[in-house]
């Protein structure tokens, strides 16, 4: 569309979402924009349609419910977050983790933030930088108020960039947040192992020899084994 005299431009893509709309006008409400200011108007916007086309409209991921344990369909959503997340350099990743009104008033504080820590565990994995996620657990203060359904076990994701958060968040967690303190780096889950160069993890559990030496030697073990197995088939024969 064409506001102000300024092209909001996305290529390929015909814009549709309200919120996309909104912000196009409301950008193009200032006037003419300029060099950086015009870039930061379209970055919002192409950030904005890309999370409407990868994540969806609404940014919940949500729970089995009375548990920590993600819903099926819901990890590859947190893939492509964390992927947007750095194609994006400016942009943060706010994780929100919930649990439903009806979780016992002594587990609903340590539900939502096992569920926060899921979130943070999956996105770390993926890539996403460490040093652009916010973490907050909020229990059961603003559940209390959403209807009783199945929805409720949730934690949901927001992309803040240049004073925006997309998608949209409710005013209570402005409001709220200075009550409820963000998760402390250090409780954060560690970033998943992975394999070093001396045939150990970084953890210390012992990874696979793949040296001359330790492959003849799983050959070896292989070979055992099986010996073993025919052995204990002919006394079953015999018997």
């Amino acid at each position: 569309s064409r506001c102000c005299s300024v092209w909001c431009y996305m290529p390929h893509a015909i814009v549709q979402d309200k919120q996309v709309n909104a912000l196009c006008a409301t950008v193009c409400a200032f006037g003419a924009l300029k060099g950086s200011d015009r870039s930061v108007s379209l970055e919002l916007l192409a950030l904005h349609q890309a999370v409407l086309e990868n994540i969806g409209a609404m940014s919940w991921l949500l729970f089995k419910p009375g548990t920590a344990e993600l819903q099926p369909g819901e990890a590859p959503r947190l893939t492509r977050a964390a992927t947007l997340l750095r194609r994006h350099n400016g942009a943060t990743l706010e994780i929100e983790g919930h649990a439903a009104a009806a979780a016992p008033s002594d587990k609903a504080e340590s539900l939502a933030r096992s569920r926060t820590l899921v979130i943070l565990e999956e996105l770390l994995a993926h890539g996403a930088p460490r040093e652009r996620l916010r973490a907050r657990a909020w229990g059961r203060q603003l559940s209390v108020s959403w209807p009783d359904d199945p929805t409720a076990a949730r934690a949901e994701i927001y992309f803040e960039l240049h004073g925006a958060r997309i998608p949209a968040r409710l005013a209570e967690y402005s409001d709220l947040s200075p009550f409820v303190p963000a998760l402390s780096e250090a409780e954060w889950p560690r970033p998943r192992l992975r394999t070093g160069t001396t045939g150990r993890t970084t953890g210390g559990e012992r990874a696979p020899d793949t040296t001359r030496r330790g492959l003849l030697q799983m050959v070896r073990q292989v070979r055992s084994e099986r010996a073993s197995e025919r052995e204990r088939e002919r006394e079953r024969e015999r018997e």
